[in-house]
This record gives structure tokens, sequence and C-alpha cells, in this order.
């Protein structure tokens, strides 16, 4: 009788995290939350459960395929594992990814006293983005800060 066992380096339910890692990695959907995924692979996979998925680009941030970003009481997640920041627009809520020069960022890790040592910086900037900032009236409190 043949084994039919995966191998201990093989992902239980590789299909599915195939299609969610292929999701998130397209692009198309910006920085998606899990329920944006969900409702992606859905079309492709419509057994899929909202669990599975949520368990699934937990696995893949943490084994480093993707990034998550943790913005309060909701996390959204990135393609682009590169060291970068992002902003977070206040009014419509896109996320955008942000070049900081690698001296700005030394400047940051350096900035820090007390026996700290940091290895690496998150950093979120948030206000509103090109489009919302248009909309916004000229004596709005938003456009005086």
């Amino acid at each position: 009788m043949k084994n039919h066992a995966a191998p201990k380096n093989c992902k239980r339910g590789s299909r599915q995290r195939r299609l969610i890692l292929d999701t998130v990695r397209s692009g198309a959907l910006g920085h998606p939350t899990a329920a944006e995924v969900y409702d992606a692979v859905r079309g492709k996979m419509p057994n899929i459960s909202l669990g599975t998925v949520y368990r699934n680009l937990g696995s893949l941030a943490s084994d480093g395929e993707i990034s998550r970003l943790d913005l309060g009481d909701l996390s959204r997640f990135d393609c682009d594992t590169s060291e970068h920041s992002h902003f977070a627009c206040k009014k419509c809520g896109a996320i955008f990814d942000v070049r900081i020069r690698p001296s700005a960022r030394r400047g940051l890790l350096s900035s820090l006293r007390g026996g700290f040592s940091a290895d690496s910086a998150s950093v979120l900037f948030s206000g509103y983005c090109p489009k919302c900032s248009k909309k916004l009236q000229p004596n709005t409190k938003e456009n005086r800060l």
C-alpha cells in the first residue's frame, strides 16, 4: 500500500494557497483585506471558506511571501515584500506604497536612544490622497492641518 501523505515540506491546501498568493501578487486588488481576497478567489474556487483565506494569508505573511499591514483594527496585505512605507487616505481608505530614501530610514532607526536596537522601521503616513485632496473644501479643518 502506498503512502499518500504529503511531504513534510509541502503545505496542505497548496492549490488554495497558490490561488490566494496569485490573487494578492496580481496587484489588481491593491492592498487587499482578507475579505477582499476571499471575494476575489471565490470566483475560481466557490467552496473556499473565509477562514481558509485568513489562515493562508497569515501563513503566507509568516513565510515572507507577502507582507501584512496592521492598520489598527484592520489588516491589509501587500505583494511587495521589499522594505517600504505606506500612505493611508483617511477619506477613501486607499493604501499607497511610499519609498523612503535609505538615508532617511537609517536616520529613523538611529534616532532610538536608551539601549534599543532596531533593524527595521514601519512607517505609515496618513492624510488625503491627491484625488481626495482635490475634493476637500479650501477652508475645511483637514486642509489647514
